[in-house]
């Protein structure tokens, strides 16, 4: 659990597929209500759980560095309750009409909770994964760049870091290459960089986990 934890951003393109209430324990694409023009974006191999919803697509950027736009889908419980995890689903497009899987990530995200203030009272088993939470979660962003994956985390008020993931075309994965470490007012973009990494032999995508950064 302490790996499904990341906020959802805000992005240029949203748009929401409600799904159908089957009581198949394992349901797909075919079940999602989406006008015939995002219904082709979804791959036939793409399926989510009885009572989930795909929120957000993207299409038109080049993640792992072929010189094609491949497929990003964030998809999440339809009716969320505190503890849910974001999901994002990440296709590679060969062409036109074929698309292959390469990661389903719960772990670039915040766990979901009603609100993200002190004051707020989350049920006792996720006390502790909350406090951590409660004063930046609405900060973090995640975006999805040519051959890269970055992420911006408020490790305190007025400072944070940014990571690097870059896909590697003989490891077909992504792979942390640099950590930037700042201090100031970001949402000013009055921010000055205290500390540069460069990262070989990163850890992959899959490994990442905030709270490794958060917990320091």
């Amino acid at each position: 659990m302490m790996k499904k934890m990341f906020f959802m951003v805000v992005f240029t393109m949203q748009f929401y597929c409600i799904i159908a209430q089957q009581q198949n324990t394992q349901i797909c694409n075919q079940f999602t209500k989406l006008s015939e023009k995002y219904k082709m974006m979804i791959p036939k191999d793409f399926c989510m759980p009885n009572g989930y919803l795909c929120y957000y697509f993207i299409n038109d950027r080049d993640l792992t560095s072929d010189g094609k736009n491949d497929l990003v889908i964030h998809w999440q419980k339809l009716n969320m309750k505190d503890g849910d995890t974001t999901f994002v689903t990440i296709y590679q497009r060969i062409n036109d009409s074929t698309l292959i899987h390469k990661a389903t990530l719960s772990n670039l995200y915040p766990l979901y909770f009603k609100e993200y203030v002190l004051e707020y009272a989350p049920p006792k088993d996720l006390e502790n994964i909350f406090s951590k939470l409660a004063e930046n979660a609405q900060r973090f962003k995640v975006e999805f760049r040519k051959n890269e994956i970055w992420i911006e985390l408020f490790t305190e008020a007025q400072a944070g870091v940014d990571l690097f993931f870059k896909y590697d075309t003989n490891k077909k994965n992504w792979y942390l290459i640099k950590e930037v470490y700042w201090f100031g007012d970001n949402l000013r973009m009055e921010r000055k960089i205290r500390e540069t990494k460069t990262i070989k032999n990163g850890m992959s995508i899959q490994q990442f986990n905030m709270f490794d950064y958060l917990d320091d």
